[in-house]
C-alpha cells in the first residue's frame, strides 16, 4: 500500500466513524486519493459522487485530513476517468485552481492579469523582430516557435480550466441560492 493509500485509509477510518454506514458505503467506499504535500485530490467513480462530496462532505473531509496529518489541506475532488495520466504537475495545478476558487473576483482578475503580462512578455521576447531572418544565427528558430506555441496552448487550456471551475462554482452558488429562495417561499 502506498503512502497516499495509507493516509487516505486513515482519513476514511475517521470519516466512517463520523457518519452512517450507508452514507459511507455510498459516497466514500470507492474513492481514492493522490497527495502531494498538503494538496489532496480525491478521486471518485463518477460526476454525481464528485458533486455530492464537494457540496456535502468537503468540510468533513478537510477536518478528517487535519485530524490525521495536523495540516490544513487543499482538497480537490475529481472523477476517476479524469485522473488518467494525472501527474504531480496536474496535482499542483488542481490545487492552485482550488485555491483560486476562494478568491474574490477582483483578486482573480488581478492574478489573471499578472499571469498574462508575464507570459505575454516571454512570448514577445522570443519572436523575431521586424526584418530579422529565421537563420541559425538568429535568436528565433522553429523549435522555439513550436515551444512558444505549446506554452500558449497550455496557458489557454489553464485559463479555460479556471473558467470551467469558476462556472461550476457559480452554478453551485446559484443552485444554493435558488434552493434557499424556494425554502423561504414555502
Amino acid at each position: 500500500m502506498t503512502q497516499d493509500n495509507l493516509l487516505w485509509s486513515d482519513v476514511l477510518g475517521l470519516l466512517k466513524d463520523r457518519m452512517s454506514k450507508p452514507a459511507f458505503e455510498t459516497w466514500f467506499k470507492e474513492t481514492k486519493a493522490m497527495i502531494e504535500g498538503n494538496n489532496w485530490i480525491i478521486i471518485t467513480p463518477n460526476e454525481f459522487s464528485r458533486d455530492w462530496l464537494e457540496s456535502r462532505y468537503l468540510s468533513e473531509i478537510k477536518e478528517a485530513i487535519y485530524s490525521t496529518t495536523k495540516e490544513e489541506a487543499n482538497v480537490a475532488v475529481i472523477v476517476e476517468n479524469q485522473s488518467v495520466g494525472v501527474s504531480q504537475l496536474d496535482v499542483k495545478i488542481e490545487s492552485i485552481l482550488t485555491q483560486i476558487e476562494f478568491l474574490t473576483q477582483n483578486e482573480k482578475v488581478k492574478i489573471l492579469s499578472l499571469i498574462k503580462d508575464k507570459f505575454t512578455k516571454e512570448i514577445i521576447s522570443s519572436k523575431p523582430q521586424c526584418g530579422e531572418q529565421n537563420t541559425e544565427n538568429s535568436n528565433y528558430d522553429e523549435p522555439n516557435r513550436i515551444s512558444n506555441l505549446e506554452k500558449e496552448v497550455k496557458q489557454l487550456k489553464d485559463e479555460l480550466t479556471g473558467l470551467h471551475t469558476e462556472i461550476r462554482l457559480l452554478k453551485k452558488i446559484l443552485a444554493n441560492q435558488n434552493s434557499g429562495d424556494t425554502q423561504e417561499q414555502g
